[in-house]
């Protein structure tokens, strides 16, 4: 199974930033966020920050993932309008709730949307539309916000692959205002799965 996106995925997952944006847009609009304040380039002092060590999911086993970004810029990041996040499942793995739970003092408030529930069946759903009208920080200057994800990976999956979008098409995307002004950034997801001599035990819990 490869590790890559595919066409199957939806228009959502097509390429580039420049599609985060519009994505963005769009999405902005049905949330209540005027469209031009979500299109443009990602703010600069907001960057992806993918933990160093990866995260651990069998095939047919489910897990905790997560997303996060730096404040690199010498202010705290502040919200006082309505939060969106737009976040993709890498594929080969299926979100298994959708619940968006903040970490580290980062925002929360969240309600989300997936795009695959079947009654009698358990929930699956390969992206995830969450929006918040929690005001507040986003992110200290110098620091970090996260928020986890519950996650399973497709069973077959073949061993030692990591499972992530790309550089051109990122694992999330969020936006924010403060004061007017339109901020946007996007984050990387990423899950691996063990080698036959590497077995997770946190991760081998869940199922």
């Amino acid at each position: 199974m490869r590790a890559a996106g595919s066409g199957r995925r939806g228009a959502a997952r097509l390429v580039g930033t420049w599609c985060a944006a519009a994505v963005l847009a769009g999405s902005a609009a049905v949330m209540g966020v005027h469209p031009a304040a979500a299109a443009g380039k990602p703010h600069p002092v907001l960057v992806d920050a993918p933990q160093k060590r990866p995260v651990f999911i069998a095939p047919g086993r489910a897990g905790l993932a997560r997303i996060r970004l730096r404040n690199t810029g010498r202010k705290s990041m502040r919200n006082d309008g309505r939060m969106y996040m737009e976040i993709w499942a890498p594929y080969g793995t299926r979100f298994t709730d959708t619940k968006l739970t903040p970490l580290h003092g980062a925002p929360g408030g969240w309600a989300c949307k997936g795009d695959a529930y079947r009654k009698g069946v358990p929930y699956e759903s390969t992206i995830l539309r969450c929006f918040s009208d929690r005001h507040g920080r986003v992110a200290r200057a110098g620091g970090t916000a996260a928020w986890q994800l519950r996650m399973k990976v497709v069973r077959g999956t073949r061993a030692g692959t990591t499972l992530a979008t790309t550089p051109y098409n990122q694992g999330a995307a969020f936006h924010f205002s403060y004061r007017g002004r339109s901020v946007w950034t996007t984050m990387s997801l990423k899950v691996r799965t063990p080698g036959k001599s590497h077995q997770n035990p946190r991760n081998r819990r869940h199922r």
